[in-house]
């Protein structure tokens, strides 16, 4: 029989295997219940990773395949805490630059971490400070550190290499917020070019990292949302850099993948001639406004989907009969088979129905054999 590895590469390939890989994210949904003590019955005083191998899981190998690490010198970091806030100063020789996290028992209930509140650029003076510290921004590869950790995947999965967001992802987002960007991309126009022309030039040096280092697949790009960064937006600061790092990583043969756990509505032809090779974690309706259909059609099996079971079918208040009429459309959407995963988008959810979750290995085993009939 084969690994979930060897069914991940077949995916990843194109090629036919025995059926679909099923390849979830439980963290979120452990953490939350390990710390209620609401685990079930069978698995409390579990590991993760056991219960992956005691529900016939692939393992996804997120969040711990790292290549490098990276360091800013000649900075000064200060973390202050009040109460649920937590405010961070990062003191450069050209200013200081801060941001702000907030908790809530309920995010961190369920092992979700702070938001953030206050991002780090807030006005004009903020970008040359932010520029100073990309510029002394240095990376150092730890390629033993992801064999070790690809060895310790195994059979079960294939470790993907980390990396940040695609700069202007990086700086509309979490330097400045969708909510501020727009104003700023107005009001500064230049000193935001400026400032994702200095973010660019530094990435390439972490690209050289990575293509070098022993990953073979590469995640960089995450959150593509069609409302945050509409397509006229997409096509004039993302389409030109990342079909220029597509073009890098298969030249090293390297697959290329995003975090797609945000609506591609509008997006979905771009990201095609960006060169992507995988678009993991993607969430489709009823949780967006994108179907899994119209993915199919425009990517065909150019791009790999690693999804198809959005997190909110498996909570109320979809019942146990809408969701099993979903699967079944999606066996017949996805046939024959080929470049696809079968996962949770984003993760499955503290309140999702286990019983329902475990309904869906039996349904892989039995709908979805390749070729599957459309």
């Amino acid at each position: 029989m084969p690994t979930h590895r060897q069914r991940m590469l077949a995916a990843l390939r194109r090629e036919p295997i025995d059926r679909i890989e099923w390849m979830p994210r439980l963290e979120l949904w452990y953490k939350a219940h390990q710390r209620a003590g609401t685990l079930p019955q069978k698995y409390r005083g579990w590991d993760l990773r056991s219960i992956y191998h005691d529900q016939g899981l692939g393992f996804p190998a997120k969040g711990f395949g790292n290549v490098f690490t990276s360091v800013t010198k000649g900075v000064e970091t200060v973390t202050r805490r009040k109460g649920d806030e937590i405010r961070q100063e990062t003191i450069t020789p050209v200013g200081t630059v801060s941001t702000l996290h907030r908790h809530s028992a309920t995010l961190s209930a369920d092992g979700i971490g702070a938001l953030e509140v206050e991002h780090m650029i807030k006005g004009p003076a903020d970008y040359d400070v932010v520029a100073w510290i990309y510029e002394h921004t240095e990376y150092t590869p730890t390629y033993e550190a992801f064999r070790a950790y690809d060895m310790e995947c195994g059979d079960d999965g294939i470790p993907q290499a980390n990396s940040p967001w695609s700069p202007p992802g990086e700086l509309m987002r979490r330097l400045i917020g969708w909510g501020d960007c727009y104003y700023h991309l107005a009001d500064y126009p230049q000193k935001f070019e400026r400032l994702l022309a200095i973010m660019i030039d530094k990435y390439w040096e972490m690209h050289k990292l990575l293509v070098e280092s022993p990953a073979l697949i590469i995640q960089h790009g995450a959150h593509f949302h069609a409302q945050m960064s509409p397509p006229p937006i997409f096509r004039q600061f993302f389409v030109p850099y990342l079909t220029k790092v597509a073009t890098l990583y298969h030249a090293h043969g390297k697959l290329l993948q995003f975090h797609g756990d945000a609506d591609v509505n509008g997006l979905e032809e771009m990201i095609l001639e960006i060169g992507y090779d995988i678009a993991e974690c993607l969430v489709t309706a009823p949780m967006v406004k994108v179907t899994l259909q119209r993915l199919r059609e425009v990517w065909g099996d150019h791009i790999t989907i690693w999804g198809g079971v959005p997190s909110n079918i498996l909570c109320d208040p979809f019942t146990d009969q809408e969701f099993d009429a979903y699967l079944l459309d999606l066996f017949r959407t996805i046939a024959p088979g080929n470049a696809f995963i079968l996962g949770v988008a984003d993760m499955v959810m503290p309140a999702a129905k286990w019983d329902r979750f475990e309904s869906i290995l039996p349904m892989v085993e039995r709908y979805g054999r390749y070729p599957i009939p459309a």
